[in-house]
């Protein structure tokens, strides 16, 4: 019966690992062959003491030690200590020759007790079950060394190891990871540039302010009439001629619409047609006479006389005869294209000529071509389209006007006709019509600053407004009512009406300059304590602002009327 082999382990030795956790490894393995993969440069096996504290571990342990290297440099030490090594873990393993000392070999004898060993011997005769070389396949059998995971070799790392480790590892100065420190200290500046950013935002932008004061304030509806002049540079405060501008501007427009219309581009059938006339007169069919059968009608090309009919016996009761001076052929067209048209020899009823017979031969030659064409239906669409957007070009006058400091006067926009052009024009074959139009727009125009100094002379004429205590709030102009009345030349009657509200004087600038930086409750006290205004409200934003901001743009003032409603400033 076959010896049973003893179990083997594979160990994996770090190129920084001591001798101490190596022994430890060696040590604490339950299985009695034990394989030491080095790894390339094991500098701590390169010394004779290191190789001689590992052998005699191993003997006292009663463990078998195969070194798994190739490096020239440790053969002669591990042949000088008598462990075997392997080239990889399916060579066999085998004990290298010892250097030619004679003072190693008595050395080791003699120190660690053990018999001499012959360097020439298999591993089976040094290890009897486990290499057994009683036949010729087992004794070059490849070793089985490594049987264990790599995962369960260095979980087996004994704590004395790990302990070696971290503390040769402690000893190591840490290099500083500058790529984390580059990336901190950009982090750190954006933050920090955020910061400020938010703080000048905080501080300087969005702080602001609404002031909304209450006290006596009266109004007056106004009605008077002014001169809008184009030509005047200067109000005239005697005659009320006020300067105004007239806006011009011509717009070139265009307009795209599909085509819808259908056109028939085939060919017309035609034929010839006998007529018979049984009437007891002459008749003259004149050409474009229509004839008809069913649902077609064909046409006369040319006009055809023919005589009183002529009977096969004398009275009413005699037939019509076929041949004579009362029969006669002409040439008829389809009256359109299309191959329905086409038709046998049949007979047809003539139109306006009850008692005229027609017979007609067969008719050919007509044919069907639809094409898409420009209707009258898609031009109207055009126009509409064009004439829809006189809105639009009415609000870009009315801001166009504003910007110059001028009140737009809406009711005098005017919008000339334009003139549409169709490309094609109407029944034009294409699959859509393009219309251009050019328009002339108008708009007057009263200079702003000259009307308000208007609405402040027919003010003061006013008994109710004491002009004296009083300061005009709102004239209203923003929503006054204007009658366009007679032109003349460069001048235009108007008729303003305005709603004019007066109340305490407020010169938000000075107002503004008195207040700046104070605390709201010391802001409404400064007001309060101003002519006319019974109440004071000061209002500041956002939340963590309490101070009316120094900047006069920021502060917006409200006044309250006795009625309720407000004037925004």
């Amino acid at each position: 019966m076959k010896p049973e082999k003893p179990n083997k382990k594979t160990v994996y030795v770090d190129v920084d690992e001591e001798i101490t956790g190596i022994i430890d490894k060696v040590r604490s393995s339950n299985d009695s062959i034990v394989a030491l993969v080095l790894p390339k440069r094991a500098t701590m096996f390169q010394s004779i003491v290191n190789m001689k504290l590992l052998k005699r571990a191993a003997n006292q342990d009663n463990k078998k030690v195969v070194l798994i290297t190739s490096e020239p440099g440790l053969m002669p030490l591990a042949g000088a200590v008598g462990l075997h090594v392997a080239p990889n873990l399916m060579s066999k393993p085998y004990i290298p020759k010892a250097p030619e000392l004679p003072a190693t070999k008595k050395e080791l004898n003699t120190e660690d007790n053990e018999p001499e060993i012959d360097r020439n011997s298999p591993l089976g005769a040094v290890l009897p079950g486990v290499f057994d070389s009683g036949s010729k396949a087992e004794s070059n059998e490849a070793i089985e060394i490594d049987n264990t995971p790599k995962t369960e070799t260095a979980g087996s790392i004994s704590a004395a190891a790990k302990q070696a480790k971290k503390k040769k590892n402690g000893n190591k100065m840490k290099v500083p990871d500058f790529k984390k420190f580059r990336t901190l200290m950009i982090a750190g500046g954006l933050l920090l540039l955020l910061l400020i950013a938010f703080g000048y935002w905080a501080i300087a932008i969005a702080p602001k302010a609404t002031i909304t004061l209450r006290g006596e304030t009266s109004d007056a509806q106004l009605s008077f009439s002014v001169v809008a002049d184009t030509s005047a540079s200067n109000l005239d405060e005697e005659d009320l001629i006020v300067p105004a501008k007239q806006l011009e501007n011509k717009k070139s427009e265009t307009e795209k619409v599909p085509a819808t219309g259908q056109k028939d581009n085939g060919t017309k059938a035609g034929g010839t047609v006998t007529f018979r006339n049984c009437s007891d007169d002459k008749v003259t069919i004149p050409a474009g006479t229509g004839i008809s059968s069913g649902n077609s009608t064909y046409i006369t090309q040319s006009s055809l006389r023919l005589d009183d009919g002529e009977f096969s016996s004398p009275g009413s009761g005699g037939q019509c005869r076929s041949n004579g001076d009362h029969t006669g052929t002409v040439s008829v067209v389809a009256q359109n294209n299309g191959d329905q048209y086409n038709a046998p020899a049949r007979s047809y009823s003539v139109a306006g000529f009850s008692q005229v017979t027609a017979e007609g031969d067969a008719m050919t030659g007509g044919s069907s071509k639809i094409s898409k064409v420009v209707s009258q239906q898609d031009v109207d669409t055009a126009k509409q389209r064009i004439i829809d957007r006189q809105q639009t070009a009415k609000n870009e006058m009315i801001a166009s006007l504003e910007r110059d400091g001028f009140i737009p006067l809406a009711e005098t926009f005017v919008a000339e006709v334009p003139a549409f052009s169709p490309s094609p024009a109407v029944d034009g074959e294409a699959s859509e019509v393009t219309v251009t139009a050019e328009t002339t727009y108008r708009m007057l125009g009263l200079d702003k600053s000259d009307l308000e100094k208007t609405v402040q002379l027919q003010a003061d004429k006013e008994d109710s407004i004491d002009t004296s205590k009083q300061a005009i709030l709102d004239n209203g102009l923003g929503n006054a009512v204007y009658v366009i009345g007679a032109k003349r030349g460069t001048e235009t009657d108007v008729t303003v009406q305005t709603k004019v509200v007066a109340g305490p004087e407020i010169d938000e600038q000075k107002i503004s300059e008195e207040i700046a930086g104070k605390k709201r409750g010391e802001a409404e006290q400064v007001l309060k304590s101003r002519p006319g205004i019974s109440e004071a409200r000061v209002d500041t934003s956002p939340f963590w602002n309490y101070s009316v901001p120094k900047k006069h743009t920021k502060i917006k003032y409200v006044i309250e009327e006795a009625d309720g409603s407000v004037i925004t400033r």
